[in-house]
């Protein structure tokens, strides 16, 4: 999930929350001009939905892996 996120650590891209149009069932439709990775520019697109992915998987993964890691060497 996070390697959305590598050319901005590794090549120096920049990064830019756009947020889009919210729309039946919860989902956020693109806004016009909108890339996830644009190589031109050198800039990483991320949307809302996409940001709190990222946090929640975080929040929800982070101490699961923490514990199987714990269990596993045990």
């Amino acid at each position: 999930v996070w390697s959305i996120l590598f050319p901005v650590f590794i090549s120096n891209y920049g990064f830019k929350i756009v947020p889009g149009s919210f729309t039946f069932p919860l989902s956020e439709k693109k806004p016009n001009g909108f890339k996830d990775v644009d190589a031109a520019k050198k800039m990483v697109m991320m949307q809302i939905d996409d940001l709190y992915r990222l946090i929640m998987i975080s929040i929800l993964l982070g101490p699961l892996i923490f514990y199987s890691v714990k269990k596993i060497s045990t």
